[in-house]
C-alpha cells in the first residue's frame, strides 16, 4: 500500500479528541515557549499524562473495542488466570504475598488475578496498583469495586509512584514500558 494512502484508513478523529489534542499541543508550546527546550522524558509525560488532556489522562476510550488498542487480559481472562497461577508459586514463599502491578489499564486484569487466586485459596496481603493517572485509577475502582467481594477489594491499594520503602512481592507490568517516560535509551 503506498504511503500517502494509510492516512485514508485511520478512523477520523471524534470532536473531543481533536480538542484535547488542540489543547495538549497548545500547553507543549507553551511550555517549550517557556523552557527553550524539553526532554524526551518531559514530551512524553506532557504527552501521555497531562491531567484531563494527556493520553493516558483524558476520559476518551483507549482499551478494548472502542479503544487504541487491545491488551490478553481484556480479550479472555485466560491470560491473567495464568499470570496467577505462576504467580501463586512466589507468593507461597513470601512472608507477607503481595503483587504489585503497574500502570492497570480499566483494572481487568487485576480483577481477573484477584478472583483466581481467591479461588485457590491462596492468601495475599495486597494488591497494589501503581497509576499515575487519576483517571485510570477511577476507572479501575470502578472495574474492581463492581466485581470483587468487599474484603478482596479492601486489599487492594493505589499508589501514583514507587512506594519509600521495599515491597516483597510479584511484581506485574503488561504493556506498559512504553507508557512509562524515560530519560535515554542505550543499544549496545
Amino acid at each position: 500500500m503506498p504511503q500517502n494512502q494509510a492516512h485514508k484508513e485511520l478512523p477520523t478523529p471524534s470532536e473531543e479528541a481533536i480538542l484535547h489534542s488542540q489543547q495538549l499541543s497548545k500547553q507543549i508550546r507553551t511550555a517549550l515557549a517557556r523552557h527553550k527546550s524539553l526532554t524526551f522524558s518531559q514530551y512524553m509525560q506532557k504527552a501521555l499524562y497531562t491531567p484531563n488532556l494527556g493520553y493516558y489522562a483524558n476520559n476518551l476510550a483507549k482499551f478494548g473495542e472502542q479503544g487504541d488498542f487491545i491488551t490478553a487480559p481484556e480479550i479472555s481472562p485466560i491470560f491473567s488466570r495464568c499470570l496467577a497461577k505462576q504467580a501463586q508459586q512466589v507468593l507461597q514463599q513470601l512472608d507477607e504475598p503481595n503483587i504489585v502491578e503497574f500502570g492497570a489499564g480499566r483494572g481487568v486484569m487485576a480483577r481477573d488475578i484477584l478472583l483466581e487466586l481467591q479461588n485457590m485459596g491462596q492468601a495475599l496481603t495486597r494488591y497494589y496498583i501503581i497509576e499515575v493517572s487519576a483517571e485510570l485509577q477511577q476507572r479501575q475502582k470502578d472495574t474492581l469495586k463492581k466485581a470483587l467481594p468487599n474484603e478482596l477489594f479492601q486489599k487492594v491499594v493505589w499508589l501514583n509512584q514507587l512506594p519509600n520503602t521495599p515491597i516483597p512481592a510479584v511484581i506485574l507490568a503488561n504493556e506498559v514500558l512504553d507508557a512509562m517516560p524515560f530519560e535515554r535509551l542505550r543499544i549496545e
